[in-house]
C-alpha cells in the first residue's frame, strides 16, 4: 500500500504544472548566472571594468574565467541550486499539501483505508524527488554550458580536473540540505491548511526570519553567535562545503576544506533531526485533524 502510495504522488507531482515551471525557473536563474559571469568577463577582457552604471570590483579575468569552466563552475552552480532550491521547495511542498485540503483529496484517501501517517509520508518522498531533480537540472545544464565554455577557453575540457563521484556526492548533499524547508512547508501547510499561509510563511522564513536572526544574534556576544551556527542555513553551508570542495580533483584545493567549530558528519545528522522533526510534527497534526465536513 504505501509503495502504491509513493507511485501515486510521484505521478501526480509530475502532472502539476507548477513542478514543470519550478523545473524551468532553475534552469533559467543557472543560465543568467552564466550568462551574467559571460557578460563580466567579456568586460574585463575588454578591459573595462566600469561602463555607465555598471563597475566591476572583487574579480578579475581569470577569476571569471573560472566560475565559467570546469571544474570550478560546479562550486557556482550548485551553490545557486541550494540557495534558490529553498525558496522553490517551500512553495512546491507548500502548495502541494496545502492544496489538498481544498480539493479533498484527503478525505477521499482516508475513506479507502489508507493510513494517515502514509498519505503524508508518500507526500514527503514525491517532494524528495522534486527537490533532486531540481539540483539535477542545475547541475547538467550548468555543467554543460560550462563544458561547452572549457572548450572555448582552456586547451581541452578538463574531465580529469573534475572528481565526478564528489560531484554526485554534492548533488546529494545540497538536495539532502533542502529536506529541512520542505518538511517545514509540509508543517505548515498541516496547521493551516492554507496555501497562502504557507507560501508566504515558509518564504518569510527564508528570506527574513533566518537571514535576520543570522545577522543580528552575533551582536548579542558568544552565545548568539554559537546559536546561529545551528540554523539549518549555516548547518547545510558545512555539510555541503563537506562535499563541494572535494569536486576539485586537485589536493590543495581539496586540503583546503574550510573546517568551523561543527564537524560535517555532526551537521549531517543535524539537519536529518531538522527534517525529521518537522515531518514528524506534520505527521502528528494530521493524525488527530478532523478532516470531515
Amino acid at each position: 500500500m504505501f509503495n502504491q502510495m509513493i507511485r501515486i504522488e510521484q505521478q501526480k507531482l509530475t502532472r502539476r504544472a507548477m513542478f514543470w515551471v519550478e523545473l524551468g525557473l532553475m534552469a533559467a536563474v543557472i543560465l543568467m548566472v552564466i550568462l551574467f559571469t559571460f557578460f563580466v568577463k567579456q568586460m574585463l577582457d575588454s578591459g573595462v571594468s566600469e561602463s555607465g552604471a555598471f563597475r566591476v570590483e572583487g574579480m578579475d579575468g581569470a577569476q571569471a574565467q573560472a566560475l565559467l569552466t570546469w571544474p570550478m563552475s560546479f562550486l557556482q552552480i550548485l551553490s545557486v541550486a541550494g540557495s534558490w532550491g529553498s525558496f522553490l521547495l517551500i512553495v512546491l511542498s507548500g502548495a502541494l499539501t496545502a492544496q489538498e485540503y481544498g480539493w479533498r483529496s484527503f478525505q477521499l484517501w482516508l475513506s479507502r483505508g489508507v493510513p494517515r501517517w502514509s498519505v503524508m509520508v508518500a507526500k514527503f518522498t514525491a517532494v524528495t524527488l522534486a527537490a533532486v531533480l531540481l539540483v539535477g537540472t542545475a547541475v547538467l545544464l550548468g555543467g554543460l554550458l560550462t563544458g561547452i565554455l572549457s572548450a572555448v577557453y582552456l586547451p581541452e575540457i578538463p574531465f580529469t580536473a573534475v572528481n565526478w563521484g564528489y560531484l554526485a556526492l554534492s548533488v546529494l548533499a545540497v538536495t539532502y540540505s533542502l529536506l529541512p524547508y520542505a518538511a517545514l512547508a509540509m508543517l505548515l501547510a498541516v496547521a493551516s491548511r492554507s496555501t497562502a499561509l504557507t507560501i508566504g510563511g515558509g518564504l518569510a522564513f527564508v528570506t527574513l526570519v533566518e537571514p535576520l536572526a543570522m545577522q543580528l544574534l552575533p551582536m548579542l556576544g558568544d552565545g548568539g553567535a554559537a546559536l546561529v551556527r545551528y540554523f539549518p542555513a549555516a548547518v547545510a553551508q558545512v555539510a555541503n562545503n563537506h562535499f563541494i570542495t572535494q569536486i576539485v580533483n586537485d589536493t590543495a584545493s581539496a586540503s583546503a576544506t574550510t573546517t568551523g567549530p561543527m564537524m560535517p558528519i555532526a551537521a549531517v545528522l543535524l539537519l536529518g533531526v531538522y527534517t525529521v522533526a518537522a515531518l514528524g510534527t506534520a505527521v502528528a497534526l494530521f493524525q488527530r485533524q478532523e478532516l470531515g465536513g
